[in-house]
């Protein structure tokens, strides 16, 4: 897995650009350009030719606003802010502009996870949708102290 340096911003309005993976029929690179001023937007520039941008209070949300219309023509980000299991605290998204996220899967509740920058790279099995995401993560907040949510797409919340 690459490791993708996180971003210092040195100006009101900075751009940087790092490469991704989007999976069309198949995988292909995608360019994302990171901008930061009154709002986060990021701008993907797919090989064919096409661009989407999405924009937000942070990257987390921008990085979601992007996948859903990249959903609408079948197209996925293969990164680690699509991954079912990944998802920011309120905290990181103000600390860290939305880029840190916690890895919730696989650690007991109340543990402190894994942290990930969502830009890394990750595998076309590990990412879905946006909807897919946040209803996991609605499950992972019900989930009790101590216990483990797993990763499949049926996982059921446990009861209250």
């Amino acid at each position: 897995m690459r490791d993708v340096p996180m971003v210092t911003w040195t100006g009101a309005d900075t751009m940087n650009s790092l490469e991704v993976v989007a999976l069309l029929d198949e995988e292909l690179p995608a360019e994302l350009h990171l901008r930061v001023g009154n709002e986060f937007s990021i701008l993907v520039e797919l090989p064919d030719g096409s661009a989407v941008e999405g924009s937000g209070q942070d990257f987390f949300e921008a990085l979601c606003e992007v996948r859903r219309t990249l959903e609408l023509g079948g197209r996925r980000l293969l990164c680690a802010g699509a991954r079912r299991n990944v998802y920011p605290s309120a905290m990181q998204r103000q600390w860290t502009q939305g880029r840190r996220a916690y890895v919730l899967g696989g650690v007991p509740k109340g543990e402190k996870p894994p942290v990930v920058d969502i830009f890394w790279p990750a595998g076309a099995e590990d990412v879905v949708s946006v909807e897919e995401q946040h209803v996991w993560y609605i499950r992972w907040l019900a989930t009790p102290r101590g216990e483990i949510l797993e990763l499949g797409p049926d996982a059921e919340a446990p009861e209250r």
